[in-house]
Parts: C-alpha cells; structure tokens; sequence
C-alpha cells in the first residue's frame, strides 16, 4: 500500500497552541532509543534562536524566536530495525513502549523537517546514517562504515512555523517544565534517563531531573 506522506501529514491535527508536541515526539523517541540501549544514557535538548542585535547587547535571549531544536541522545540509534520502521507509517514497531508510530509526523507538522544524524553499532560494526527527513520524504540519504565510533543519534527540527512558533512558550524553563509534563509517567516510574535542555548559547542549562526533584515532585505529596 503506498502512503501520500503530504495528505497523511494534513490529516493529522495539530492545534497551532500544541506546536511543542512535535518537539516532546523527538524526546520520547531519545528515551525508547536508550531504554532499547540498556536503560543508561542521556537527552540534550538545544534550543536555537533567531537573535537579535538587541538580545545579544543586552544577553537575554529568552523570548527571542525560535527557529528549530535539536534532540541528541546515546541511544541504540538508526539501527536496519529502526530506520526501516521509521519509514513504516504508522507502524507498531514501538508499540510494546507506548509509540503510536505517528510521532514524526507531526515533525513534519509543526516544522519544514529534521536533519537526522546517528551513529551505532550493529553486528559488532560501527556505521553512521544521515538524511532529512521533509514532506517530500527522506532525501540526501547516506550510510557509512566507520572504523570505530559512539553512540550518538542527533534529530534537529528546522523550519518552525510561524503559526506555531508564534503560540508555542519560549522561555527555557517553561519548556523544560513542558518537557516533564508530557514524560510525566518516565519520570514518575523513575526510568527517565537524563535530560538536559540547553538555552541558546548555553546560556542557561536546565536538568530536568532536578527540576522534578525540587520543584514538581514535592507540590504532589
């Protein structure tokens, strides 16, 4: 059956306030990449602005436009097994940890699309896979042998629509707080590895971990 990936993507709904959710779909998947790694491993999530003269005079760049965010993880990666099922629509392929194999979809909602690099180990061989990922499918494919390597899986979601990057939070903190809202259950259960969100320019770098340790844990005894 073949799938019209640009009618499927119009299909989905996506209200202009829930822009985020494609971000939050990019995290879920870093954490199922590292819990099919063995369970250790760590999620950093980049927030890139589009700065002006006056944000960089005055270094405050916490409400400044956001143009795309980049989800890295030291999670099992772009294995054969992975990137075929991320080329499945709406695959079950995850659906033993909750994936309802839509997620990347709505990258493709709230944004132009993603630049996917990830390198793994597969049959005791090192290999990188790269490519984006738009409405038009995958496009600039590469896969390459490498001599030796670590995991590392990059996701960057580009081209934030002005629709929903208009209505979306821009403040660090409070993505980060969104972040932990939406992975509530990881965090509750204690299997959420670490993640780390990153302001522009590292100016701020917000634990996720702590936070729902000393600010959201406590307020629900």
């Amino acid at each position: 059956m073949l799938v019209n990936l640009r009618g499927r993507v119009n299909n989905i709904k996506l209200s202009h306030q829930q822009g985020l959710h494609a971000l939050f779909e990019g995290v879920i998947n870093s954490i199922h990449a590292i819990e099919e790694q063995g369970g250790a491993g760590t999620v950093d999530v980049y927030i890139c602005r589009e700065l002006s003269q006056a944000a960089l005079d005055l270094g405050d760049f916490s409400t400044e436009p956001i143009t795309s965010f980049r989800v890295t993880d030291t999670g099992v990666g772009f294995t054969d097994a992975n990137f075929e099922s991320f080329e499945t629509s709406d695959t079950m392929y995850k659906a033993s940890q909750g994936g309802k194999g839509i997620g990347r979809l709505l990258w493709l909602k709230a944004f132009d699309g993603a630049e996917i690099t990830s390198t793994f180990c597969e049959n005791g061989k090192w290999r990188r896979r790269a490519f984006r990922f738009t409405i038009d499918g995958i496009k600039d494919y590469q896969l390459a042998d490498l001599e030796q390597g670590e995991p590392r899986t990059s996701v960057r979601l580009y081209g934030f629509n002005d629709a929903y990057r208009d209505r979306s939070p821009k403040v660090a903190m409070t993505i980060a707080k969104k972040i932990i809202e939406h992975c509530l259950e990881y965090f509750v259960l204690g299997t959420v590895p670490r993640i780390i969100v990153h302001e522009d320019r590292d100016l701020e770098v917000h634990d996720l971990l702590h936070i729902f340790a000393t600010e959201i844990q406590p307020s629900a005894r």
